[in-house]
């Protein structure tokens, strides 16, 4: 379910949606983005996420809510908020934790 409709960035709040849209992603680089609405520096990075999202419209970003998809945190093992795996065709690439988004955009380019 898309955010809103300029925006590249999806929402999910269960682990089937998740795998859904990991799965229509086809063979591009899907960025899972770890938050809860409770946490302070998951707050502060959601508008820049939305914009990086349009940006790089070429990746897949999926924002999962660590409370409604437990099953999907144990999954790539996130213990810290945020947190973002980087996955293809179902597959972990990396995982980065933070508010470092200038090493999530290395990343992003490394692997897209």
């Amino acid at each position: 379910m898309r955010a809103d409709q300029n925006s590249y960035l999806r929402q999910v709040y269960s682990s089937t949606e998740c795998e859904t849209e990991i799965s229509c992603a086809g063979g591009k680089l899907v960025v899972l983005i770890f938050c809860a609405r409770w946490s302070g520096p998951c707050q502060m990075i959601s508008k820049a996420m939305e914009g990086l999202s349009n940006y790089k419209n070429d990746v897949v970003f999926i924002e999962v809510d660590v409370d409604a998809c437990e099953s999907v945190a144990d999954r790539y093992d996130i213990n810290s908020l945020p947190s973002f795996a980087l996955v293809r065709n179902h597959q972990l690439l990396s995982r980065h934790s933070g508010v470092d988004l200038l090493g999530l955009s290395d990343l992003i380019e490394r692997y897209k």
